[in-house]
């Protein structure tokens, strides 16, 4: 009898340090990630096709255009999470416009986005 205790105790313990040293490794590898972005924006940047620079054209679902504005990046899963920002910004757009401003927009707001031909 003890030695089914003392095997499924093993067993128990060993599943537990598994578990507790993929949570560490996970978190470490999250950390580090998150230390070489100094800002809270996720970038997007599709070689070649879309960067930061690029003005483009979002349609909205509402038949509204946004034209010649850049798209910054958006707001990611980390900043919902203990940044103080409220459950309705998350998964949202950052664009700038000409002008400088800058304005969030709902993700699932967005039907398109159209950029210029290259050269």
């Amino acid at each position: 009898m003890y030695e089914i205790f003392a095997f499924f105790l093993g067993l128990s313990v060993s599943i537990i340090l598994v578990v507790v040293a993929l949570t560490l490794f996970f978190r470490l590898l999250t950390w580090a990630s998150r230390t070489g972005v100094p800002e809270s924006l996720r970038r997007y940047e599709l070689r070649g096709v879309l960067d930061p620079r690029t003005p483009i054209a979002i349609h909205l679902l509402d038949g509204s255009v946004l034209k010649d504005v850049r798209l910054l990046g958006s707001l990611g899963d980390e900043v919902e999470k203990g940044a103080g920002v409220p459950y309705d910004l998350r998964a949202m757009l950052v664009v700038e416009h000409p002008d400088g401003r800058r304005t969030l927009i709902r993700a699932k707001n967005v039907k398109t986005i159209e950029m210029p031909p290259q050269a």
